[in-house]
């Protein structure tokens, strides 16, 4: 299983996490990855990549013979392969990671459920990984899906008590949907830890906690989130300092690749201590 969907939990704003993890997960892990933008042109995840002149500016009225339109287009008259659909994709690092831009309205008003399932099928024949970013108080994907989900949450029981007493009433295949739980600006300090959440909760889902970090708002905000991470990647500094939002990411990716059949290892990649 390749989708994982990364799932805001309410908050919105987690789409800088999911760009982020789909690059560590092609830099760092070096899989082939692919995230995809559901949203409109210029929102949802590519906010942290530079974007083209051409798809900003482009006249919706005009058909484009590349991107996300022709994907879409070629997926309707069934001329798309796993062979030819790199070259309606956008790369961000050369034969790493792709992006599927984002389409005018978003994905669901250009395609319907079944022609976005074809996207999806084919996606996952070419690329080991295929990233998606979505929001919502209830499940983002259909039971019968085959994906995973990493929803991220705040770090508070304002958050917390309604995603665990949501995430119980589930059935127990969309509970196995959810392969880890993610806290986006973590303090390690605080009371409400990794480790008495896990107890609070009675939790045995992997929690990560990813802290805030200056450099990486920054890049998000400069749009250009790749410049961060290959700084950071340079020849003698593959370590990530304890307690750092790099060294969070680095365990994310690396317990995602070893995701097989609907696995991921079963501890919190945390030693936080209880109180």
């Amino acid at each position: 299983m390749s989708r994982i969907v990364i799932w805001d939990y309410g908050y919105s704003g987690a789409e800088d996490i999911a760009a982020a993890i789909a690059i560590v997960t092609s830099l760092y892990q070096r899989r082939r990855v692919l995230l995809i933008n559901e949203e409109d042109v210029g929102h949802g995840v590519e906010q942290g990549f530079p974007v083209y002149d051409a798809a900003v500016n482009r006249d919706s009225s005009k058909i484009t013979e590349t991107g996300t339109e022709a994907l879409l287009r070629l997926l309707i008259t069934q001329r798309i392969s796993r062979y030819n659909f790199v070259d309606y994709t956008r790369p961000l690092i050369n034969s790493r990671l792709d992006l599927i831009p984002g389409a005018s309205g978003g994905l669901n008003r250009q395609a319907d459920a079944a022609l976005l399932q074809q996207l999806y099928a084919v996606a996952e024949d070419v690329y080991e990984f295929v990233f998606l970013h979505r929001s919502g108080m209830s499940l983002p994907v259909e039971e019968a899906e085959e994906v995973l989900l990493l929803p991220v949450l705040q770090q508070n029981r304002i958050g917390l008590d309604p995603f665990f007493a949501y995430y119980r009433s589930c059935s127990e295949v969309s509970r196995n949907k959810v392969k880890g739980i993610i806290l986006r600006n973590y303090d390690r300090q605080a009371k409400w830890n990794i480790a008495n959440i896990k107890r609070y909760y009675n939790c045995e889902i992997p929690i990560y906690g990813i802290c805030y970090d200056t450099g990486f708002a920054d890049s998000w905000n400069e749009h250009d989130l790749l410049r961060y991470f290959r700084r950071i990647h340079l020849p003698g500094r593959m370590g990530a300092k304890r307690g750092t939002m790099l060294e969070a990411l680095q365990e994310l990716g690396g317990a995602l690749s070893a995701v097989s059949d609907n696995y991921l290892p079963p501890s919190s990649l945390s030693d936080d201590k209880g109180a």
